[in-house]
């Protein structure tokens, strides 16, 4: 998955947008920062990574894969 999924559900949605939300303007050591939401990780969300989630915004990764079974 892109940058943008932040709760790795393999989904840029609704729910990671929040997570931006409530982490915006915060660095690491501040109360309430949340690393998940820095998609560049620079250790400050900030409008850098509320740009890379909204670019993927909607998107979904690719299915997990299979393994593939054994013809012995």
């Amino acid at each position: 998955m892109k940058g943008g999924d932040a709760n790795n559900d393999n989904r840029a949605n609704a729910t990671d947008f929040n997570t931006v939300k409530l982490t915006t303007g915060k660095s690491l050591g501040d109360p309430g920062y949340d690393a998940r939401a820095d998609f560049n990780n620079d250790n400050t969300v900030n409008v850098s990574d509320f740009n890379i989630m909204k670019a993927n915004f909607g998107l979904t990764g690719c299915a997990a894969l299979s393994p593939v079974a054994s013809s012995r």
